[in-house]
C-alpha cells in the first residue's frame, strides 16, 4: 500500500495485477469479521502492511502512507478510518447488527439510499426538469421498482423512506432479504467535509453564475450523491448477507426504476462480473474523453453514468479510498461536483482500474449494468445496437485508460472557435480542454433539431459573436478550410 504498493503491482495499461499474497491478505482481513470493532479500510493492507503496523499505537511504520496531496490515495486519514464514517459506523454497531441478523447468504447484494432533498423547490435549469417531476413522492414510487426485486437489499434511508421500504418489502414477502438502516442525512460519510463543500459551492456559483444545475448550486445534493461510493463500501464491510470476499455488490440509484431498461417487476438485476480490484460503471460516449478541468466537467458534464456502481469487496473498498482522495483534490481547488464527474478525476490518474460499459444514450449504458447479458426482449424500445457498437469502439480507442490519450499521435478534426463548421487537425495527445469543448459544442450544433442541444449551441454562438472581431468568419471562409458533418466526418477538404 501507500508508496510501496506500486512496486508490488504490475501496471499493464490501466489494469493492476495484484500478487496472490496481497489478495490473501485482504481476504483474511475481510473474513476475520473484526469490523466494526476496528476502524479501517482493509483495501489498504497489501504488500505486507497491516492495520497494526500503520494505524496502531507505534505506527505508522516506514512506507505506510504516501505524501498527502500526492497522486496516491493511501493516507492515515483514509486507511485508518472506515469508509462508513464515524457516525454511520457507530449506528451500524449500535443498531444494524441486531436489525439485520440471521439473514440468508447471498452472492449478490444490492445497495441503495434515499433522502428528501425537497427537489420540487429547486430552481429550473437547462439539463432536465425539477419541480414536481423530481419530488420526493416520485422518488419513493421509483424506489418501489427496486423493492420488488427478490434479491438481497441493503438500504440506507431517511425515516419516511425506511418505513415505506419496510412496508413494501413485507408486502412482497421479501423481509428476509432486506436490511434497512434509518440514517439521518447528517450522518452520511461525506458530511465530515460539509463546511468545505459549502465554500466550494459558493465558488461554483461565482464561476458559473447563470448555471442552476444542482451540482453547481446545492451542497446538500452533492453531499448525498457523493456518499454513494462510501455507502457501497460500507455495505461490503458490514456484509449482512454473508457474501464474503467473493461476493458482488452493486449500488443502484433509488430513482433508477423510472428509466428505460430497468428490469420490470420481479425480473432480477444481474450486475456485470467485475475483475478483482476494479469498479464497473456505465459510460456514455457523447465525447471522446472527459475534460481534465474540474470546472469544465462541472459545466458540461462527464461521460460516466453512475446510476449503478458494481464490484467485488476489494474493488469497491479501493474505489472508496480513491474517491475520498478525489474529493480532496476537488476541495483543494474549491470546486464541487457530483460523483459522475469525480470518477473522471480518478480515471485521469490511470492508477485505478475502471471497467466501463459503453453506450451513446443513458438507457444503453444502464441496461448493461442492470443485465449483465441482456436478451433482446429486455432491451428498451429504441435501443440501437449500432449505437452501442459505435460507443464501444470509441471506448476501445479512448476510454479504457488515459494512456490511450497520452500515447495517441493520431489526429482529430477540431472546430475553430470562430466557426464550428470549419476544422483543423489536432494531434490527440496535444488536445486541450478548449479543443474538447469546441468538439462538444460542434456536436450539439449538428443536433439542433433536439431542443435540448439547441440551447447549448445558441449559447456558444452568442458568445462567439461577442468575442470575435469583424470579418473573422468571412476571412476564414476564404481560406477554403476543411468542414465536417455529423460524426466528425470530413465533407470538404
Amino acid at each position: 500500500m501507500g508508496q510501496l504498493s506500486c512496486t508490488a503491482a504490475l501496471a499493464l495499461g490501466s489494469t493492476l495485477l495484484w500478487a496472490d499474497a496481497e489478495a490473501q491478505s485482504f481476504s483474511s482481513t475481510l473474513s476475520s469479521k473484526t469490523w466494526p470493532q476496528r476502524d479501517e479500510n482493509p483495501s489498504c493492507w497489501t504488500d505486507g502492511f497491516s492495520h497494526g503496523y500503520c494505524c496502531g499505537p507505534g505506527g505508522p511504520g516506514p512506507g505506510c502512507f504516501a505524501p498527502e496531496g500526492g497522486p496516491e490515495p493511501h493516507s492515515a486519514e483514509r486507511c485508518c478510518r472506515s469508509p462508513c464514517g464515524k457516525a454511520l459506523r457507530a449506528r451500524i454497531e449500535a443498531e444494524g447488527r441486531a436489525r439485520c441478523g440471521a439473514r440468508p447468504r447471498s452472492n449478490t447484494t444490492l445497495v441503495s439510499g434515499l433522502w428528501n432533498l425537497d427537489r420540487q423547490r429547486w430552481q429550473a435549469h437547462s439539463r432536465y426538469q425539477e419541480g414536481d417531476g423530481r419530488s420526493y413522492a416520485r422518488y419513493l414510487s421509483w424506489l418501489d421498482a427496486l423493492l420488488q426485486k427478490p434479491q438481497a437489499l441493503v438500504l440506507f434511508l431517511d425515516g419516511e423512506a425506511a418505513s415505506f421500504a419496510a412496508e413494501r418489502r413485507a408486502a412482497y414477502g421479501l423481509s428476509h432479504l432486506t436490511c434497512i438502516l434509518e440514517v439521518p442525512m447528517a450522518e452520511l460519510p461525506q458530511q465530515q467535509w460539509r463546511r468545505s463543500y459549502l465554500a466550494a459551492h459558493k465558488e461554483n456559483q461565482r464561476q458559473l453564475p447563470d448555471d442552476h444545475q444542482p451540482e453547481v448550486m446545492y451542497a446538500n445534493y452533492t453531499l448525498v450523491v457523493n456518499s454513494k461510493p462510501e455507502l457501497l463500501a460500507c455495505a461490503a464491510l458490514w456484509d449482512p448477507f454473508a457474501s464474503g470476499s467473493e461476493g458482488n455488490s452493486a449500488f443502484v440509484d433509488a430513482g433508477a426504476g423510472r428509466k428505460p431498461g430497468f428490469p420490470p417487476g420481479q425480473e432480477p438485476i444481474v450486475p456485470p462480473d467485475c475483475p478483482p480490484w476494479s469498479l464497473c460503471v456505465g459510460r456514455r460516449m457523447w465525447l471522446f474523453f472527459d475534460f481534465r478541468s474540474k470546472l469544465k466537467r462541472l459545466k458540461h458534464g462527464p461521460t460516466f453514468d453512475t446510476t449503478v456502481l458494481s464490484g467485488r469487496p476489494e474493488g469497491v473498498l479501493l474505489y472508496a479510498l480513491w474517491f475520498q482522495w478525489a474529493i480532496g483534490q476537488y476541495l483543494a481547488e474549491r470546486v464541487m461536483d457530483d460523483e459522475q464527474s469525480i470518477i473522471a478525476e480518478i480515471w485521469w490518474t490511470g492508477r485505478f482500474q475502471i471497467k466501463s460499459f459503453y453506450g451513446m444514450r443513458w438507457f444503453e449504458t444502464l441496461v448493461q449494468m442492470l443485465q449483465a447479458s441482456p436478451s433482446e426482449e429486455l432491451l428498451p424500445p429504441g435501443t440501437d445496437q449500432d449505437s452501442i457498437e459505435q460507443a464501444r469502439r470509441m471506448g476501445r480507442w479512448f476510454g479504457e485508460s488515459p494512456s490511450l490519450i497520452w500515447q495517441n499521435t493520431g489526429s482529430i478534426w477540431v472546430p475553430f472557435a470562430e466557426d464550428l463548421g470549419l476544422v483543423e487537425k489536432v494531434v490527440v495527445n496535444e488536445m486541450t480542454d478548449d479543443h474538447l469543448e469546441r468538439l462538444a459544442y460542434a456536436g450539439w450544433c449538428l443536433n439542433k433539431r433536439f431542443g435540448y442541444y439547441e440551447r447549448f449551441c445558441d449559447e456558444y454562438n452568442i458568445r462567439a459573436s461577442e468575442r470575435q472581431g469583424p470579418g473573422v468568419v468571412e476571412y476564414l471562409r476564404t481560406l477554403a478550410l476543411p468542414t465536417v458533418s455529423s460524426g466528425n466526418r470530413l465533407v470538404h477538404d
